[in-house]
């Protein structure tokens, strides 16, 4: 993948999260992803409690993260992380995304 560093998502405040990840090869060509699975494997508490990451085009490389916005004043930290990583499912060899932090405006 060529994301390389952490990536921040300000999406505002009330907006559920909807972040495409997109892995792409160094020309920026996209990876066919078919026979990969893609997980959270790290975050922040609230994310790993309400996020989920899907493909929505294995054979382009593209998945979704996803999270929705809770009302609830307590709930929404100001701020939330992920890792993402991806798994062959061939040969078990693991890839992991950059840290996708999340912060409100």
């Amino acid at each position: 993948m060529t994301q390389k560093n952490d990536v921040t998502i300000y999406p505002n405040i009330g907006s559920d999260i909807r972040y495409e990840l997109a892995f792409v090869d160094d020309d920026d060509q996209p990876i066919d992803m078919t026979g990969h699975t893609s997980e959270s494997f790290q975050a922040e508490a609230w994310g790993a409690s309400n996020g989920t990451v899907d493909w929505t085009d294995q054979a382009q490389g593209i998945a979704l993260l996803s999270a929705d916005w809770d009302d609830t004043p307590a709930a929404m930290p100001e701020e939330t992380w992920f890792r993402i990583r991806t798994t062959r499912t061939s040969d078990n060899l693991d890839d992991a995304a950059p840290k996708l932090i999340v912060r409100w405006l």
